[in-house]
């Protein structure tokens, strides 16, 4: 004699009256119970989009490029729309305006494109040890500090 569980189950399997009440009750609990869990997640993933905004990540590359050289740097000269890190091998790292773009040089050589459209490109110096990027893209002003204590300044 077979047990009943594995009779009940093996109608259920070859069942052909086709889709049952049980079918829909199990569908729906699995529904009830995975719904609330996906809010969190698409309130998550809508937060990230703020986050990672092309022209935030933009800045924040530019800002991380320029504290990347002001960190190896042993002199930073200031021009009004140029800045010049000089290296401790001597290379010199150039960020400029070069129409409407920002754009990254070594030796005066090489064109890296750091940001597009951008106007009104100025750098000024804060004090003795800080200076100061500010530029405007898309409708937008941005300004960004940068110090360092172990850096000397020329100015002309």
């Amino acid at each position: 004699m077979k047990p009943i569980a594995i009779v009940t189950i093996r109608n259920q399997l070859t069942n052909t009256n086709g889709y049952t009440l049980i079918h829909a009750l199990i569908a729906l609990t699995i529904i009830i119970v995975v719904l609330p869990l996906t809010s969190p997640i698409l309130q998550s993933a809508a937060s990230l989009t703020s986050i990672y905004n092309p022209n935030q990540l933009e800045y924040r590359q530019f800002d991380f490029f320029v504290s990347f050289e002001l960190n190896r740097s042993q002199s930073v000269h200031i021009e009004p729309e140029a800045i010049h890190f000089t290296r401790f091998d001597g290379r010199v790292i150039t960020f400029e305006r070069y129409q409407d773009l920002i754009r990254r040089r070594t030796n005066d050589d090489g064109h890296s494109i750091m940001m597009f459209n951008v106007s009104n490109f100025q750098i000024n110096r804060v004090d003795d040890h800080a200076f100061k990027i500010s530029f405007r893209r898309r409708g937008e002003t941005v300004e960004q500090v940068f110090t360092h204590d172990l850096i000397t300044f020329n100015q002309e």
